[in-house]
């Protein structure tokens, strides 16, 4: 036990810009669209809980697609966020992520489809990978999203204490 004579540490550093992200699960790999993911309270006041939200689920099977694109609720979420001045990141992967050794095989393609989504709608992305894998392909991905991503959006990655995340 400390003496209760000594002194209590000081004040933490001032955060200037400090990150309150929430993350919405408006899109489930299997059912799509999940409304209560996106509560009517973010049309209009996001800014007040947030100043980065990240939209789940983009699967890393649908990078490979070039045609992908958000569903149009999705994609009006990340709009209706972005109109507030949240910044956006779209999160890749989650639990039950479908895709990802074709990611990691072909980073190439895979991130040429994720920037064109982060161009199209002014946002970043976030890599949730719980199933480990090739992380020379992983990383690939992330640095090709990172050099091409619009100027003021982030890549962010989720990492985790199980030994199959990378």
């Amino acid at each position: 036990a400390l003496p209760i004579s000594t002194p209590s540490p000081g004040p933490s550093p001032a955060v200037t810009d400090p990150v309150f992200q929430l993350d919405l699960f408006v899109n489930d790999p299997a059912d799509g669209w999940q409304a209560d993911g996106f509560p009517e309270y973010m049309e209009h006041s996001a800014a007040k809980y947030m100043n980065v939200a990240g939209i789940s689920f983009i699967q890393p099977s649908d990078l490979m697609n070039a045609a992908y694109d958000l569903p149009a609720e999705v994609a009006r979420a990340v709009q209706v966020l972005r109109s507030q001045g949240v910044a956006v990141v779209l999160l890749v992967g989650g639990q039950i992520a479908t895709g990802w050794s074709q990611l990691q095989g072909n980073p190439e393609t895979a991130a040429a489809n994720a920037i064109a989504l982060m161009k199209k709608y002014d946002c970043g992305i976030e890599v949730d990978n719980e199933d480990g894998g090739d992380t020379g392909g992983l990383i690939k991905f992330i640095q090709l999203c990172a050099a091409g991503r619009p100027s003021g959006t982030y890549i962010t990655m989720d990492v985790g204490d199980r030994k199959s995340v990378v």
